[in-house]
Parts: structure tokens; C-alpha cells; sequence
């Protein structure tokens, strides 16, 4: 499987899979570290400030390591802080939601956050990306150009 390269950017894919985490042991060494990632937009999981979509957090969005993973199969992007600056954010993200024929990468620096998840034989580990700016947001199409 060939993943684009992003300068400094670690594919999400590299430590997950679908939602959660491709290793327990490696996701809880890099649980309250700051780490650069990349995935793609999971348009069906966009959930800004006072939506009444509340699902994991107040405003958030979700990730998905590989391009062909389902709607859900994704990470949640949870924005701490001033909701206000998020404005413009959704309204981008609402945007690249709808051009459903391009792909978009997005490229983020957060903090890691594991979850541990029950299911009924095994406990598996969830991933939560924590982002405290839009600064530490970037959009791009597959074939790497801004937007």
C-alpha cells in the first residue's frame, strides 16, 4: 500500500487501524506526547460547537488513517480551548466535506490520548488526537497541494 509523504508527518495509519490503535504497548508509550500526524477527513464525523451532535467532545472531527476506511472507521480529533477560533475551521471543514470526490488529507499536531475500549472477549485501545489550535491544522488534496 503506498501512503503520500508529508515532511514530519507520521501517517495515522502507522498507529492505527480503522478506529483504534495498531499496537497498545506503542500507542500508551506515546499517550501525553505531542506528535505531528496525518489522515484523511472523515466527512461524515464533523461535530462543531454547539451542533447538538455532542459524541466525544463538544467540537471535533474525525481522522481516518487509510482514504478507502468507512465513515466511523476513524480517529476523533477533539479541539480544546476557545471554541470561537474553531469558527472558520468547521466552516472549511463543512466545505471539503462536500467535494466528496477529492480526497482530504489533514495534517494535525496534538497530544496523544489512549482509551481503552471493552469488547466482549478482548480490550482493545482506543485513540484520541487532543489539538489546542488551528494553527496545528493544515488541509491538503491527495496530490499535495495546499488548500
Amino acid at each position: 500500500m503506498f501512503l503520500p509523504q508529508f515532511e514530519g508527518y507520521m501517517p495515522l495509519a502507522n498507529i492505527a487501524c480503522k478506529s483504534f490503535a495498531r499496537n497498545k504497548k506503542s500507542i500508551t508509550r506515546l499517550e501525553g506526547k505531542t506528535i505531528q500526524l496525518w489522515g484523511y477527513l472523515d466527512s461524515a464525523n464533523i461535530f462543531p460547537p454547539n451542533s447538538g451532535m455532542v459524541r466525544f467532545h463538544e467540537s471535533s472531527f474525525h481522522v481516518k488513517p487509510l482514504a478507502n476506511d468507512g465513515p466511523g472507521e476513524s480517529i476523533p480529533v477533539l479541539l480544546e480551548g476557545d471554541k470561537k477560533q474553531y469558527a472558520g475551521l468547521f466552516k472549511q471543514l463543512n466545505t471539503l466535506a462536500k467535494q466528496q470526490e477529492r480526497e482530504t488529507i489533514v495534517l494535525l499536531s496534538g497530544t496523544v490520548q489512549a482509551t481503552e475500549v471493552q469488547t466482549n472477549f478482548n480490550t482493545l485501545a482506543g485513540v484520541v488526537i487532543h489539538v489546542n489550535s488551528t494553527e496545528n491544522i493544515q488541509f491538503r488534496q491527495k496530490n499535495n497541494i495546499s488548500l
